[in-house]
Parts: C-alpha cells; structure tokens; sequence
C-alpha cells in the first residue's frame, strides 16, 4: 500500500479538482481502476473524500442553476445553423442534437421523410428558386415545417436562408426559437382579439404542429382547418403560416420576452400518492388508460418514455402505470440500497388499490430489475407475470462479472469498494449537463457498444432524457447514485424462489450482456429460457417496441 499510496493521494487530489470541469471524472475512473488492480484496497479516508468531492460539487453546480435542455448524448457541433444543403439539396451539415445521425448521413440527399407530407414538391421548388435568385436581394428563405428523424410525429418549424459566404452557396436552416408561454400567449390573443379556437390553432402552430394534426385532434376534416386558417391570416392580415409565427415573434420581442431556443419544459409530475404512513409515490401512466394494466420499474433514464414505446403501448391495448422508484422526483423512502427497493415492494400494494387494479404484469428495463423482482417475490398475488426487457442480471459470482464489459466491471468493482463513489460519480455526471461534457460519461460507459450509443443518442430519447433530468434529482441526487449502488450490490437473493414466471427478453445485438450469460444466469434462478430479439441491442425497448410490449400483452394475457 506504501508504494501505492501517493497515487491515490494524486486522484483523491483530482476527483477535488474535477470541481472547475467534472468532465475529468471520467479519466479519474480509468486511474482508479488502475489503483485498485494494483493496490487491491481503497479505505475508508479515501470514501470520506470522494462524499466531500461530491458535497463541493453539489455547491458549485447546483441543479436548480442547470439548462437541462444543455444534456447532449454525444459532443454537439459547433456550427452557426441547425441544418445546411447545397445547391443540389444534399446535406452539408446537420446538428446531430436534433436530426438523428444515422438515418441523416452528411454528403447524402436529404430523407424523403425530411418535408411535411404533401409539401414536398413544393418546399423543394422554394428552395431550389432560392439558389437561382441572383438578385442579391433579401436571403431569407421563409419558414419550413421540417422532421427530425421517421420516428419524429410532430416536427419543427425552421427558417432557412441562403449563405453566400462560402465557396459554394449553401441553404441554412435554423430551429424557430419559439415556444409558446401562457404569459405571452394570453396577451398575444387579447391584443389580437382572437377566438378561443383561433388561440389554439396560434399555439399549436407555434408548437411545431400541422394543419393536418390540429384537425385530428379535434375530429375536424382538414378542409375545415384550412378555412379557420384562411380566416385567422384575413383577420391578423398576414398571408401566410410563416407570417402568422413572424407576427407571434414580434410580439414575444415587443413585450420583451425571451425567444426560447427548442427545448423541452421542465417536467412536472402531477399524480401523487400518500400512503398510510405518510410516504408519498409519483407516478406517469402511458399508453391506453384502459389496456391491460402493466407495473413498470423504470431504469436510470426516469419513469417517462419516448413517444415511439409510448404510442406502441397504446397500439398494444396496454396501461403502462411508471411509479417514480424511491428516491426518484416526488417518490420518498426511508430505506437505502436494496432495503429500499423491498420497502417500495410492501408500499405498491396500497398504491395499487387506490388505483384499482387488483392484480397486473410488473415489467422492467436495465437497472429497475432489483424493484421488480423484489416486488414479484414479495408481494407474488398482485403480479401475474414479470418481464425484464434488456434488463440488467445480478452479478453474483465470478463468472457473471467477467461477462461484463470492461466500463461496467470497473465501475460495480469501485462501487462496491468505495460507495461514496457512486455519488461523485454521478454528481460529476448531472454536473457536466452545463458544461457541455455529459457526452463523454455516455461514451465511456458505452465505449465498443455501437447498437447503444445509436440508440441514446436518437433524438427522441434525447428529449426524453432531458425532459427526465429536470424532474428526477428535484433538487436532490440520491436517485441517481442509489441506482448505481443498487446495481452493483449483489441482489440475487431477490431472484431466487420467485413465485410468478419471470420472463427475459433481450436483443441479439446486446452489448451489456451475453446470450451465454444470460441463458446460464436464468437457468440458475429459475426463470424461464430468455427470447432474444433479432435487430435490437441493450435498449430493446427502444429498438423493437412493438415487438416487446407485443410478447409482454402475450405473456399477461396467458
């Protein structure tokens, strides 16, 4: 330990460090590492110092002071415009933080899916008119209603503008940095004197949204919704949609309001449940309110979904009821680690009544697999089935640590060393959402594990992401560590003996863990064979949706 011992004293120094860039963290990691394989021991004084690291942290960037919608899955451009074409329409740049890379390559033709359905022709006239004005006039190029990706069901507004600075000529287009507020909105409708109906019709173009989208959420022809918006542009005397959001601009700057740059609102969570003891549960639902009523334990990205897995719920005729775990946004505990997840398994059953539902398939993904199974062993006459969708495995032995990949067997062997690190560690993370550096925890942690980092860095997860961040920690960042310690801890015993079918379904492509492991695993606490995916990876749910929640509406259903 000797020899050892100034080495440690140097990454104790650093972690302190890591207070002007928590990005550091991330090499503090591997040194740690090192340590510990060469050492074999991290004491107590060094844990002590990685709480004190975290409790600095806590005071130099606190949350309350953090843009959420800043949280990027990997390191974002530094370019001055969201999307760029040349004069044949092919892509020279595009802001990965918006338009998912993968189905958006550079130096490629622009997606069929880019333009709003039946505006094609017509969007790709006005921008190739817009090449072929030579009068060095006015560059603007008006407003376009553009989707960032095929899975994207509302799109955005953009303003495009022809650069003449480069070389060659290019078409920018910029994200509309609107966003409606009830302040401004209120007073944009009174000033304006518009109807109840054209107020929504103002708010929902301001959203993002289409003509066509209005008229279906209101059961209305489209025909109909085009005549309201003839009227509407008659009466404000604009001529078109894209003068309608100029005018709505212009006012925003006229009260001296800030023009919000595309973001998500913070989330607020407004289903709370008190239990008999006054220990309180925030909870989402999603999908059919109806359907066939599914319990599930959320992983470390938080209790909401993407409207992708969201949609299919619904398709599916199920009722997906998100509980906040312990710890998580408005859910309180008293317990820590693996007690908590077994105090929040004798709490559900109270929760469940006030909810109606007297008995319900409990499903999980990744590190919500200790409160799932700690709720089926527990409280086995309200669960009829469990199903873990690329949920994570308790590492209980030898062989199951070392069928993890090097990121994760390095960070469950620190955890379990030195628990404070699991604070620090997560505060440097959260931390980093400001300085730009959030990318850097999500590449190492999935470093070689390319089918994941697609998927996390889709843009729908993004905003997911985001819009979870700036509801789980409220103020506090036990959630996100317990998470971690949970994991790490060996919590096979509540896998063991579990009364109700356990059932593991995982992608073929699975990064995370082995098809080996997973088979040995499952056979060894008595679950049933794990279903493996064809075209899907760690985040199953997110890759194959329908397929998933299809097998979990079979399994419930059985």
């Amino acid at each position: 330990m000797e020899d050892g011992e100034p080495d440690l004293e140097a990454i104790v120094a650093r972690a302190y460090a890591a207070v002007t860039r928590p990005g550091v963290f991330v090499d503090i990691l591997q040194d740690l590492s090192e340590f510990e394989k060469s050492a074999g021991e991290i004491g107590e004084n060094t844990g002590l110092h990685f709480a004190n690291a975290a409790d600095i942290i806590d005071n130099v960037y606190p949350n309350d002071r953090v843009d959420h919608n800043l949280l990027d899955t990997q390191k974002a451009d530094h370019l001055d415009c969201d999307l760029a074409l040349d004069s044949s329409l092919r892509v020279v740049h595009r802001n990965s933080a918006i338009f998912y890379p993968a189905g958006f390559p550079e130096n490629r033709d622009i997606p069929d899916w880019l333009f709003e359905p039946g505006q094609e022709s017509e969007d790709r006239g006005r921008l190739a008119a817009l090449f072929k004005d030579e009068s060095g006039g006015d560059d603007f190029g008006g407003f376009y209603h553009l989707y960032t990706s095929e899975d994207d069901e509302k799109g955005w507004w953009f303003t495009a503008r022809l650069d003449r600075t480069q070389e060659e000529p290019r078409i920018t287009f910029d994200a509309v940095r609107l966003r409606w507020s009830e302040r401004s909105g209120k007073a944009f409708s009174e000033a304006l004197r518009l109807t109840e109906t054209e107020t929504s019709l103002v708010r929902h173009m301001v959203g993002g949204g289409t003509l066509r989208q209005f008229a279906e959420a209101r059961s209305r022809s489209l025909g109909t919704v085009r005549n309201q918006m003839k009227a509407l542009q008659r009466k404000l005397s604009v001529n078109s949609k894209e003068e309608l959001l100029l005018l709505y601009a212009g006012f925003l700057h006229s009260l001296e309001l800030p023009v919000e740059r595309p973001g998500v609102e913070p989330h607020r969570c407004n289903r709370h449940f008190e239990g008999p003891e006054g220990e309180t549960i925030a909870w989402e639902e999603h999908g059919d309110p109806a359907g066939v009523p599914v319990l599930f334990f959320h992983p470390i990205e938080g209790a909401l979904l993407t409207p992708e897995v969201a949609n299919a719920a619904r398709r599916m005729s199920l009722r997906i009821i998100a509980p906040w775990r312990p710890h998580h946004g408005g859910t309180t505990a008293k317990a820590h680690g693996l007690k908590a997840a077994d105090e929040f398994a004798d709490r559900l059953p109270a929760f469940l009544d006030h909810l109606g539902v007297s008995r319900c398939a409990a499903m999980t993904t990744h590190a919500g697999a200790p409160y799932m199974l700690a709720f089926a062993k527990r409280q086995p006459d309200r669960v009829s089935i469990a199903v873990g969708i690329g949920s994570f495995l308790p590492l209980y032995d030898a062989e199951s640590m070392a069928s993890l990949r090097p990121a994760h067997r390095r960070q469950i062997r620190l955890v379990r060393l030195a628990p404070t690190f699991a604070k620090v560690y997560q505060r440097a993370m959260l931390a980093t959402i400001g300085t730009g550096e959030f990318h850097r925890f999500v590449e190492e942690f999935y470093q070689g594990c390319d089918r994941e980092l697609r998927a996390i860095q889709k843009p729908s997860m993004v905003r997911m992401l985001r819009s979870s961040a700036t509801y789980v920690v409220r103020g506090r960042f036990v959630g996100t560590a317990e998470t971690m310690i949970t994991w790490a801890a060996d919590w096979s015993a509540s896998c063991r003996d579990v009364p109700v079918p356990v059932h593991m379904l995982y992608g073929r492509e699975d990064s995370t863990i082995s098809s080996e492991e997973a088979i040995r695993s499952c056979r060894n606490f008595g679950f049933n064979a794990p279903e493996f995916v064809a075209d899907a990876g760690s985040f199953l749910l997110q890759d194959q949706a329908e397929i998933a929640l299809a097998r979990v509406k079979e399994l419930a259903s059985d």
